[in-house]
């Protein structure tokens, strides 16, 4: 006699075993599981490379814009008095101005009315209309790898600047110029506007594009316009995205010639995830990047370079100098 399986019935009137063994739900899930494992890797990569191209076109568009202010004004943009000074409209441009170069970009990036802030102002009034411009923040500064843009905390409070209150919060930058291959600090800068007193650092040894009361004309730019960096990503460290909390992200963007905006080429860039010191500079000093592997820098000429974090470092050096054969270090 032949035995016969029994089969309960389904919802729907069929004879067949119904649900999953405990095995085969296992199996499913593990299947499931590592496909997840498989496509989020991928999924974050095509994120970094959008975000990875969008930081390109923001380099790019602050190329063209100090390509802009060269032509408009003679000079690529200075990087005006010191960290105690803040952009001032009534200063014109190059070496009398006391703001940096991204205050002197701004009308060249469609910005005009937020420089004019405080314009034909007495100097009480001006104060705190400087201070609110701290305020004032553009997705152009920002690279999207390592954050949006917003005001994060004004850390700096122990000194008071010049001619501006001390904000609370202040938009930030995460490109910065370069001052050159020799690690100069341009200093706080001078007590007033009529400090005749003041010792200015030594110019002489400052060979990048942008310092203290620079008015650097492309025809200076002796290594050529792409074989020189102009712009480049700053070095933050990862905790500090958001608190302001180191040296060279605790002011903002509005301010004179500081670690904030401007950096040396003494080392070659560093990853976000460094923390300490590198031999032969500051990390405060450094380029520095939160993609993987590269930093982005956009040269003189406009264009747009990716450098290894490995890159050489007597080559990248030169890379900071305008007139010291330096070569641009191509990716592959």
């Amino acid at each position: 006699m032949q035995s016969h399986r029994q089969f309960a019935p389904c919802r729907l009137g069929k004879r067949y075993p119904c649900g999953f063994t405990v095995v085969e739900l296992l199996v499913a899930t593990g299947i499931i599981m590592i496909l997840i494992g498989l496509l989020l890797p991928a999924v974050q990569m095509a994120r970094e490379a959008a975000r990875r191209i969008q930081c390109t076109n923001r380099l790019h568009n602050i190329g063209i814009a100090a390509l802009s202010h060269e032509s408009a004004h003679g000079y690529l943009p200075s990087d005006g008095w010191g960290y105690r000074w803040v952009g001032d409209p009534d200063r014109g441009f190059g070496a009398n101005q006391p703001g940096g170069w991204i205050f002197n970009l701004l009308p060249y990036v469609e910005q005009e009315e937020v420089r004019r802030l405080g314009k034909g102002e007495p100097p009480a009034q001006k104060v705190n209309t400087f201070a609110s411009r701290f305020g004032y923040a553009f997705d152009l500064f920002y690279c999207p790898s390592r954050r949006s843009r917003g005001v994060f905390p004004y850390t700096e409070t122990s000194f008071q600047l010049v001619n501006s209150r001390l904000p609370a919060t202040a938009a930030k930058s995460d490109y910065a110029i370069s001052a050159g291959s020799v690690e100069v600090d341009g200093g706080p800068g001078p007590r007033s506007y009529l400090d005749a007193a003041y010792r200015w650092p030594p110019l002489d040894q400052m060979n990048g594009v942008s310092f203290v009361r620079s008015q650097v004309r492309a025809s200076d730019v002796r290594d050529g316009m792409s074989r020189t960096i102009l712009v480049g990503e700053k070095h933050v460290p990862i905790d500090a995205y958001l608190t302001g909390s180191t040296v060279g992200d605790d002011q903002g963007i509005y301010i004179g010639d500081d670690a904030d905006i401007r950096r040396f080429t003494v080392v070659p860039p560093q990853p976000d995830a460094m923390v300490d010191n590198p031999p032969g500079g500051r990390i405060v000093h450094a380029f520095g990047s939160a993609h993987p592997s590269s930093t982005q820098f956009v040269m003189c000429d406009g264009s747009v370079e990716r450098i290894s974090f490995e890159v050489d470092v007597h080559r990248f050096r030169l890379m900071g100098g305008r007139y010291d054969g330096g070569r641009a270090f191509r990716r592959p």
